[in-house]
C-alpha cells in the first residue's frame, strides 16, 4: 500500500495543507519533499503536512520528514503516537552521531 497525498484547502489563502494517508514509503517521502520544494519555490505558501492518516513509516521516510520539518513555513501535524515516536527516534539518533 502506498501513500495518498491530497491537497486540502487551508484556512488562509497563502496556506497549503497536504493530507497524507496510508504507509509512507521512502519513494513517497521523496516525492512529498519534491512537492513541498516546488510549492515553496513557485507559490511561497506556508505548508502544513497532515499526517493523521499515516499508519506506518520507516526510519528512512522519517529521516526525510525530519529534514522537511526544518523548512521555514512548513509544519507537520496530526501524527499518531506510533508515527510520532518514529519521528522522535530519528531526531534523537541524529544527535548522538
Amino acid at each position: 500500500m502506498t501513500t495518498r497525498i491530497t491537497r486540502v484547502e487551508g484556512e488562509r489563502a497563502s496556506e497549503m495543507v497536504l493530507k497524507l494517508e496510508g504507509v509512507l514509503t521512502v519513494a513517497d517521502a521523496k516525492l512529498l519533499e519534491e512537492i513541498c520544494d516546488d510549492l515553496r519555490r513557485e507559490l511561497d505558501y506556508a505548508i502544513t503536512i497532515d499526517m493523521s492518516g499515516v499508519n506506518f513509516l520507516g526510519s528512512q521516510s522519517a529521516e526525510i520528514l525530519r529534514r522537511l520539518k526544518t523548512t521555514p513555513g512548513l509544519s507537520i501535524e496530526g501524527a499518531h503516537l506510533f508515527v510520532q515516536q518514529i519521528l522522535e527516534a530519528t531526531e534523537d539518533g541524529n544527535h548522538h552521531e
